[in-house]
């Protein structure tokens, strides 16, 4: 019985009644009554009360058609009263006018959109001509002549630039040739021929060793009659020949 309650889709009440203890059927019930009598109570309302909402119910649609047939009144006085059945030709008028207005209006649209269809045209004439190959052409002309105005002036810089290094490496190379040293005293000293092997030491040589010697103007033979290392030498050298025998 309890799960026939529980799984019923109708509203069950339990009301076993002059029961001592609870009863599995109340606990599973939608509500639970003292007595059959109580359930009766429960599931059917009074009579008084249903006259009761009744007589409300009834009083309510007689309010509501009430204010429904006043307002339909108050519409069709305010009807009776517009201009439209007081004064008909009036409101025709009014239409007229307005049709006047709409025409206006039209009226300066239209000249405003020609106007500016004009000024499309007019600026697609200005396009159409600016991309025209004759105008490009007078364009690439000027921008060909500009450009090459500008290479001719980076040429010469260039040149300018070019020849003025060109000068200051030929006036240190001149600074630094050996001739130009040889004018301030100084002479080259080779063996073994002419310009074949400079001398840059005496150890270079031997007594009695021919040698050439390049003077500014031009050379000389000469032979090693004798020899004279510099002190400063001497004692570099002595110094190298001990710390290699320790």
């Amino acid at each position: 019985v309890a799960r026939a309650i529980f799984g019923s889709t109708i509203p069950v009440i339990s009301a076993v009644g002059h029961e001592i203890d609870f009863t599995i059927a109340d606990f599973v019930a939608d509500i639970r009554a003292a007595t059959p009598t109580g359930a009766a109570e429960l599931a059917v309302p009074h009579f008084a009360e249903l006259l009761r909402h009744v007589d409300g119910l009834q009083q309510r649609m007689i309010g509501a058609l009430s204010t429904r047939l006043r307002d339909m009144q108050s519409r069709v006085e305010r009807i009776q009263q517009s201009s439209v059945f007081a004064k008909p030709t009036q409101r025709i008028q009014q239409l007229r006018q307005q049709i006047d207005h709409t025409e206006n209006e039209l009226e300066l649209l239209l000249t405003k959109s020609v106007g500016i269809r004009q000024k499309q045209v007019h600026e697609l004439n200005r396009r159409l001509t600016a991309k025209s190959p004759v105008e490009r052409l007078i364009r690439m002309e000027q921008r060909f002549g500009y450009s090459l105005q500008k290479l001719q002036s980076a040429m010469d810089v260039r040149l300018d630039s070019a020849a003025n290094r060109f000068h200051r490496t030929i006036d240190k190379l001149d600074a630094y040739s050996p001739l130009q040293v040889m004018k301030r005293g100084y002479s080259l000293t080779y063996r073994d021929g002419k310009g074949a092997h400079l001398v840059r030491s005496i150890r270079q040589l031997q007594l009695g060793d021919r040698v050439h010697v390049r003077v500014p103007d031009g050379w000389l033979d000469c032979q090693v009659w004798g020899m004279e290392e510099e002190a400063e030498h001497a004692e570099q050298k002595a110094s190298g020949k001990q710390s290699a025998d320790k």
